[in-house]
């Protein structure tokens, strides 16, 4: 069973083509990537990403409406069935947020750039369909 997603994934279409459109964005080269929040002048996180794919007109600056920093606000990670706001699943050592591996130094066992990050939500959007 899928860790990162809710069991409404399941049932819902639009967060499955949400999560879909979140995976091409992020495999896209559109966006660079940066750390410590959802958008600075450096770049995106991954969940700067998707919220970006949620709604582009929800950035005030490099804010984005509703949120807590570095984490999706609410209405975002429920509008993507995910069951925290930072993209955490479990994996054989434990939990971990999208936002560790995005945020981890490159090199490290932890790091994943953007087309890593896309590839971990597609296999866990595959399993949650399964």
């Amino acid at each position: 069973m899928a860790h990162m997603f809710t069991e409404k994934i399941r049932e819902d279409t639009s967060a499955q083509e949400l999560n879909r459109k979140w995976i091409f964005a992020l495999r896209s080269g559109n966006y660079k990537q940066s750390i410590g929040s959802l958008r600075n002048s450096h770049g995106s996180c991954c969940l700067g990403v998707g919220c970006d794919v949620y709604d582009p007109t929800k950035w005030f600056e490099d804010d984005y409406i509703g949120s807590g920093g570095a984490i999706m606000p609410i209405d975002v990670s429920e509008a993507f069935r995910l069951k925290e706001g930072d993209g955490s699943y479990f994996r054989e050592d434990g939990w971990i947020a999208l936002t560790q591996h995005n945020d981890a130094a490159p090199g490290s066992s932890k790091h994943l750039d953007f087309n890593g990050i896309a590839d971990l939500i597609e296999a866990e959007l595959a399993l949650a369909l399964a």
